[in-house]
């Protein structure tokens, strides 16, 4: 994949998902390489910048599983026996042939875990204890190693990835307990979406819709080498985002007249495709 050291300003622009890890993502690569966030997807509308409507440049997809298209995502996507996946995505349980038959072999850490291993040269993980677990909290991405079903893959996926110097010493010495406290402490499964009445991106709790309850974005900057703020300015809906449950993934049989637009995530057994209305 060329592409992913070939990141320039007036060829691509950045697409991100809704949550903590879509943003950190996002704002890793936007540090790297200039790129701007000019779309933001909640999984009920696509959100674009404001002026940005009918932006040219090719899309980075952030945390988003696109059956088309170029990105960075950890989501388990296959079906058993399928052949073909897109290829310009950087998913590595595509690549190692992961499917919801054999889901014990998935990776289970994040799309942030997973980008920034890429893009060390350019930014070193820290060196931090308490910075290495916040990153590893980030879309649970301790919870395999802690899992007796998944530790031993866990483990191979951080030696394949070159990180199990860096990150099994963290692990090693805290508890499983320790990471959901920072998840809760920080609020990291909260969401991220477009406020149009106040015309701002936001953070806010999916249960309650507080925003008070929104990620501590500024509580977790300091664990950051790099900015990890929200998108600024105004953003418009051009998409609603539809969403079905299968028992199979069927996503390239959805809405092929606008396939680029096409997100599918998928967890666990059962796909959550989202397509555009």
């Amino acid at each position: 994949m060329k592409w992913k050291n070939d990141l320039c300003l007036f060829r691509y622009a950045l697409s991100m998902g809704h949550d903590i890890d879509a943003l950190t993502t996002a704002k890793l690569i936007e540090d790297i390489f200039g790129l701007e966030i000019i779309e933001i997807n909640d999984f009920s509308r696509i959100w674009r910048k404001k002026g940005y409507e009918n932006d040219s440049r090719e899309f980075i997809y952030c945390d988003q599983a696109v059956l088309s298209g170029k990105g960075f995502c950890n989501h388990l996507t296959m079906r058993e026996g399928q052949k073909t996946f897109n290829r310009e995505l950087y998913n590595i349980n595509n690549y190692m042939g992961v499917h919801r038959a054999n889901y014990k072999h998935k990776y289970a850490g994040s799309t942030l875990l997973l980008t920034w291993t890429e893009y060390q040269s350019f930014i070193q993980f820290p060196k931090d204890f308490e910075a290495l677990q916040v990153i590893l909290a980030i879309d649970a991405a301790h919870k395999g190693y802690y899992n007796p079903d998944f530790h031993h893959t866990y483990v191979n996926y951080l030696k394949v990835l070159g990180i199990d110097e860096i990150f099994l010493p963290v692990l090693e010495n805290s508890k499983s307990q320790d990471f959901y406290d920072i998840i809760r402490d920080y609020r990291l499964n909260s969401i991220i979406t477009y406020d149009p009445l106040f015309d701002e991106v936001i953070t806010k709790s999916e249960e309650t819709g507080l925003q008070s309850e929104g990620i501590d974005i500024k509580g977790l900057q300091k664990y950051f080498p790099f900015d990890i703020s929200l998108p600024q300015g105004e953003f418009v809906a051009i998409h609603q985002v539809g969403k079905k449950f299968l028992n199979c993934w069927e996503g390239q049989h959805l809405n092929k007249q606008d396939n680029e637009y096409i997100r599918i995530y998928t967890s666990s057994r059962w796909g959550i495709v989202n397509f555009l209305i």
